[in-house]
């Protein structure tokens, strides 16, 4: 503990506020370090009531320069896998040492009782406060090409969606929706220098092998992403489209400049809510950023993924249930905090809350009475390899369905609300 302690202390004191002090000067860093956090976001969901079917093209700028390089996220690998021998997960939920932390929901009540549920539109939120410090990453790099080097972070919508070809080992795919936040101390048009920004990506793997994530690196079977099946950027609003495969699938959307505090993310994802070619399973990837109380800015949908189906399988959903996929991780709802790929970490000095939501009752996801809360929250994530220091989670007060967030050493494996 004494080892892990002594990093936080170098990543948030050395890294972040020596290094903000020095290229950026003692009032940008005030502007960092206000104390009050404020919500900006009420509970309502806003994607299926407000914002229409996408349109191909229409979503985001038509020049993409993030760097497409560090576009890869991913799981754990398979040697930390919570299972035991009869292929049931450890007991106690979420992962401990260092950790994605937020909220996740593994289907388990806080006595471990079974909760499971079977969604096909999930939405998530994140209010910042008026705090937001930033470390440096210790790997991967930052999607906006502006960003000061290493000072990122991601907060990832990740969820097993299953039976996407047919219920067996081939149906299990998870799907990262991943909001990466930058700083950009010093740029140019349309960068803004003093400000953050946001850019959304998505990854999907291959967790239907026990063998792992296509092992091999060279084939399209068991656990790899055969993009003959796989076709995304049907919007024509991303940058990837095939890329990563066999190993994994990406598309990244246009950076958003000029963020300032307070400010909310959201990521939604859904399946099929929009209607796809007959045969094919199409999934879709949503993502804004709005700035205090004002509107929200791009990408919104900024990705369609087609399943190009051949067995006749129309009914996927995402699966939360304490039980292992065939590559052995949770199928969970994680809304986590992490580094900014390749299994990198970083820390933060954040407040605020968060909040995800679910529906499944298709054309009914119009109206808010049938989105659900989820109802067992807890604070460390366990499938993605990302991880963040310093960021304690507990509920927020005299609200029954929100996390609250503050600057202390992780408290992982945690049941929230």
């Amino acid at each position: 503990m004494g080892e892990r302690r002594r990093l936080i202390t170098l990543v948030i004191v050395t890294g972040a506020i020596l290094a903000m002090v020095a290229s950026y000067g003692a009032a940008s860093l005030g502007a960092h370090t206000t104390a009050a956090p404020v919500a900006t976001h009420v509970a309502t969901p806003p994607l299926a009531s407000t914002v229409g079917a996408p349109t191909k093209g229409s979503t985001v700028a038509t020049t993409l320069s993030a760097n497409v390089q560090y576009a890869k996220f991913g799981p754990r690998l398979t040697t930390d896998v919570p299972r035991t021998d009869a292929g049931k997960l450890a007991q106690q939920p979420g992962c401990s040492g260092t950790c994605p932390m937020g909220i996740t929901d593994y289907g388990l009540t806080s006595t471990e009782g079974a909760a499971t549920y079977s969604p096909t539109f999930l939405q998530s939120y994140w209010d910042t406060g008026t705090t937001l410090g930033l470390g440096v990453a210790n790997g991967g790099g930052c999607l906006d090409p502006d960003a000061d080097s290493g000072y990122c972070f991601t907060l990832q919508q990740n969820a097993v969606i299953h039976d996407m070809f047919h219920t067996g080992s081939d149906g299990f795919y998870w799907t990262q929706n991943v909001a990466e936040m930058a700083y950009d101390g010093s740029c140019s048009s349309p960068c803004v220098s003093g400000t953050f920004s946001v850019t959304f990506i998505d990854n999907i793997w291959n967790f239907s092998y026990s063998g792992g994530i296509c092992p091999s690196d060279k084939n399209t079977g068991g656990g790899c992403i055969n993009p003959n099946k796989i076709a995304g950027n049907q919007l024509g609003a991303c940058d990837g489209g095939t890329g990563g495969a066999p190993d994994y699938y990406y598309c990244v959307a246009a950076t958003v400049y000029n963020i300032t505090l307070p400010f909310t993310v959201t990521a939604a994802t859904n399946v099929n809510y929009f209607g796809c070619a007959t045969g094919d399973n199409c999934v879709y990837f949503y993502g804004t950023v709005q700035k205090g109380l004002g509107s929200p800015q791009g990408p919104g949908y900024y990705d369609e993924v087609k399943f190009k189906m051949d067995d006749g399988a129309t009914a996927p959903t995402w699966q939360v249930k304490y039980v292992a996929t065939p590559v052995g991780l949770p199928q969970d709802f994680e809304w986590v905090f992490g580094g900014p790929g390749g299994g990198s970490g970083n820390a933060i000095e954040t407040f605020g809350d968060l909040q995800s939501e679910w529906c499944n009752s298709g054309s009914a996801c119009l109206y808010q009475t049938n989105w659900k809360s989820i109802k067992n929250a807890w604070s460390s994530g366990y499938d993605t390899a990302e991880y963040i220091y310093d960021v304690y989670v507990i509920p927020q007060f005299n609200f029954r369905d929100a996390a609250e967030l503050y600057f202390a050493a992780d408290n992982p494996q945690v049941y929230v609300f």
